[in-house]
């Protein structure tokens, strides 16, 4: 079947040698020689019919096995990143970070502080939330504004899991040292935006707030930035529970 269009157009090229032949030695005027050319011309039509359906249903299967390829690709890298965030975490902690550790329990750091306890609650909701997520296929949103303050790879991998385009900063372009807020389209989901700033606060983010765009626009509809508003700073930091039982954010 896949070799048929390759074919073609030597059957064309016979039949036209075989009408030059007819045109050549039977007489047009004669039954014989207007029998040949009608069945010869009546063959050809039924020939180039037959190729533009050929064509056609060869054109639909190089499109389906376009699109093939293009899942596969697009499997193969979800894959790659849900094994680059895994490997990511498994990083054990430096001789440096662990000293920084025990000199902050010499300052008197517990466990139950709430900036300690705030990420391992985040993670866990996260984790919960995550289940209700349906398959990511392809990237729904884009985010940008990843901050200095959080190890920007396993923050990446993160959103990218969530089913983001995670925008880079342009090169005249500050990096935020930390961020506050995070501001989000109106069609990005409710769900997303909870894993979005579970995320966040899991990585250590201080989160306040989870806000529409003061100002939609085309452009950001399907978008999420991560920014840091003074004017938020001194409001308490967003739980995990009050981030799950929120029916929406606005």
């Amino acid at each position: 079947m896949e070799s048929i269009p390759y074919i073609l157009p030597w059957i064309f090229i016979l039949l036209a040698i075989g009408l030059g032949f007819a045109t050549k030695f039977l007489p047009f005027k004669s039954i014989a020689g207007a029998a040949v050319m009608s069945l010869l011309m009546l063959f050809m039509i039924g020939v180039a019919v037959y190729d533009i359906i050929i064509l056609g249903e060869y054109e639909d299967a190089i499109a389906e096995r376009e699109k093939s390829l293009q899942d596969m690709e697009e499997w193969k890298y979800k894959h790659m990143d849900e094994m680059s965030l895994l490997l990511a975490r498994q990083n054990n902690p430096t001789d440096e970070q662990l000293a920084q550790l025990k000199q902050l329990m010499g300052f008197g750091w517990i466990s139950t502080n709430p900036a300690i306890t705030r990420p391992f609650e985040a993670h866990q909701a996260r984790e919960i939330l995550k289940s209700d997520l349906p398959p990511v296929e392809r990237a729904k949103y884009l985010l940008k504004g990843i901050p200095k303050s959080v190890d920007e790879t396993i923050v990446d991998l993160g959103m990218r899991e969530l089913g983001y385009i995670v925008v880079p900063y342009r090169e005249d372009e500050p990096v935020l040292d930390d961020v506050n807020v995070v501001y989000f389209g109106r069609d990005v989901d409710t769900l997303t935006l909870k894993l979005t700033a579970l995320t966040l606060m899991q990585a250590g983010v201080d989160l306040k707030e989870v806000k529409p765009f003061q100002q939609p626009t085309k452009g950001n509809l399907r978008a999420v930035k991560l920014d840091w508003n003074k004017y938020f700073e001194a409001r308490p930091s967003l739980t995990a529970q009050q981030v799950v039982e929120a029916a929406d954010f606005k």
